[in-house]
């Protein structure tokens, strides 16, 4: 086993995500197509600089995005560290280079009344128009209902702050409705600490409309890329734009701190490891409080008589 594949081992004995592993795999065989069976000692900070210089240039006419050679770059100072604490190498070659400039798109909080149209899209009926044209042409609204496990699945995200993959993995062994708790094993959370997460009356409400399965079965029983297909088609009947998963966790989040919760409970809610992080990456100035700025600057300017 080459060192390469000792760490990548590592790296699935610590319970990492399927797919996270195969997106390691796959962006360190560039490391194997460039280096070959070159020693980890004997490589040097310009051999790293060569490498991504040839990442840079692609293949076959597609080039990789900053958002991928990012993560090239981060795994590799990963591997080097992860070398240099085991004896393979002397030195880190990927310290001081730096990263690639990315767009950074925050994730949109949602208003309550925006909160309020998604609920609705996820589970009333809707008309589609159906235009046939040419021979027997026809034009008539056919109508559709949307899945019975997108609104239980986009309720639980925004009571409870769970990410998307716990969501989708949630099993009824996890769910006690008598206690009115979610609990998720700590090897099944990003932070590897047990949640356990109380259930809202409307949640309680949703889930137990659900027949029940055995304590193994899922209590959703969909895969990914169909919640991603009818929520976006829920965004966009509710009339939203810029809205993902994602922001139903950091919209519950904003109401939250909002509503004087305080940052202890949310953090032990949201299942992050401190406060900072918390605020770090899901508490955002809403436009109100940037407009409440700008007027005080306003009468800054005022008040010097400009």
């Amino acid at each position: 086993m080459c060192i390469r594949d000792r760490w990548l081992e590592e790296k699935r004995l610590r319970r990492r995500a399927t797919k996270t592993l195969v997106n390691y795999r796959s962006q360190a065989g560039f490391w194997t197509r460039f280096f070959g069976v070159r020693q980890t000692a004997s490589i040097t900070r310009a051999d790293i600089i060569e490498f991504f210089t040839w990442r840079e240039r692609g293949r076959n006419g597609r080039k990789p995005g900053n958002h991928l050679l990012n993560l090239n770059l981060t795994l590799l100072r990963d591997f080097f560290r992860w070398a240099r604490k085991r004896g393979y190498s002397d030195a880190d070659p990927t310290e001081d280079i730096e990263r690639w400039d990315e767009l950074h798109r925050e994730p949109r909080i949602l208003s309550p009344e925006e909160v309020a149209r998604l609920l609705r899209a996820c589970r009333e009926p809707f008309s589609v128009p159906v235009v046939r044209r040419g021979y027997k042409a026809y034009e008539k609204d056919v109508s559709y209902t949307p899945p019975p496990w997108l609104y239980p699945i986009v309720l639980t995200a925004l009571t409870t702050l769970l990410r998307q993959k716990n969501i989708l993995a949630l099993t009824w062994g996890q769910v006690d409705l008598r206690a009115g708790m979610i609990r998720i094993p700590a090897e099944e959370t990003k932070t590897r600490t047990e949640l356990a997460i109380p259930i809202s009356a409307q949640l309680r409400q949703c889930l137990e409309n659900i027949p029940r399965g055995f304590s193994d079965a899922p209590v959703f029983g969909v895969k990914l890329a169909s919640v991603r297909r009818s929520f976006t088609s829920a965004v966009q009947r509710a009339g939203l734009e810029g809205v993902t998963f994602h922001c139903l966790r950091k919209t519950g989040t904003d109401f939250l701190l909002r509503s004087g919760i305080s940052l202890e409970t949310t953090q032990k809610l949201g299942g992050w490891k401190t406060p900072e992080v918390m605020l770090k990456h899901y508490r955002s100035p809403s436009p109100q409080e940037l407009g409440e700025a700008v007027t005080c600057i306003d009468s800054l300017v005022r008040q010097a008589g400009a």
